[in-house]
């Protein structure tokens, strides 16, 4: 089998996601409290102004945690996935960029059509983080990125091989 092309694109920054997250923590919140409210015979306004803001403040303090802010690039060597933290926008010429942290191990965990959800372990397997890659922000990228996860996401990758 042919390993597929080296490719690297950038990855959303996940606010869009980060603010599902934060409404699907309010929305079952308030369903939640609703629902308690009726068994307790209770007026369902009170529990409901209390649960709801508190649910969606855990909800973003949760969602910050899972999608950090930093822009990412996700890139196949042709060998590794590696990931870039801490570029500029775009990977501006110029600018500073940082060494590539090797990945032992990519897994798609949603695949949206123009927006995938991946999950990611480090190759030193202390660091498991989450990124969100879409469509419009991979450019012409998009189309190599699907080939290089459909042939290489998921199998751990041999520490040798995640390091060269």
């Amino acid at each position: 089998m042919h390993s597929a092309p080296p490719i690297e694109v950038d990855l959303a920054a996940g606010r869009d996601e980060r603010i599902v997250i934060m409404l699907l923590y309010a929305a079952c919140a308030a369903v939640l409290a609703c629902w308690l409210a009726a068994q307790l015979n209770l007026p369902v306004w009170p529990p409901l102004l209390l649960a709801t803001p508190l649910a969606a403040m855990l909800g973003w303090w949760v969602a910050c945690g899972l999608l950090p802010r930093q822009p990412r690039r996700l890139g196949w060597s042709g060998q590794c996935w590696q990931l870039r933290t801490g570029l500029a926008a775009g990977g501006a010429a110029g600018s500073a960029q940082p060494s590539p942290v090797p990945l032992r191990q990519l897994d798609l965990q949603l695949d949206a059509g123009g927006w995938l959800l991946l999950r990611w372990q480090q190759a030193d397997g202390r660091h498991a983080g989450w990124g969100i890659a879409r469509a419009a922000a991979a450019g012409s990228g998009w189309h190599g990125l699907r080939i290089a996860l459909q042939a290489h996401a998921g199998a751990p990758q041999p520490l040798r091989d995640a390091m060269a």
